[in-house]
């Protein structure tokens, strides 16, 4: 039996907070690989892929929803495209930054810990 690849794809090339500068690329990377994929086999039903002018955290996460109502056991693939965060102190956490995230305080809002995605 061969287990299903799931995989997760964003690119975030815009920013609403000026907290963070664009990234023209990431979009564009981010289709690339999708293209990429399927031309290798991989079902689009499969594939999620976020890349629109803004990508936001509840895109991010109803995706993630969708993944976890698939058959189980499958593998998961995650390629994140953009800015990222790592809090200060000493136990820093690292957050994937979306279109509608901005910093506070020192801390990500609107923003994916990394340490979710393991659990």
């Amino acid at each position: 039996m061969t287990i299903p690849l799931v995989i997760l794809i964003a690119g975030v090339s815009n920013y609403q907070s000026t907290d963070f500068h664009p990234l023209p690329a990431a979009q564009n990377d981010a289709f690339y690989l999708y293209r990429f994929l399927v031309e290798q086999g991989i079902p689009q039903k499969n594939i999620f892929l976020l890349n629109e002018h803004y990508v936001t955290l509840n895109q991010f996460e109803d995706s993630l929803e969708k993944i976890s109502s698939f058959p189980t056991p499958f593998q998961l693939m995650l390629y994140f495209c953009g800015h990222g965060h790592r809090s200060e102190g000493s136990h820093p956490e690292s957050y994937l930054i979306f279109s509608n995230s901005k910093i506070s305080q020192n801390m990500p809002i609107n923003a994916f810990p990394l340490q979710a995605l393991l659990e």
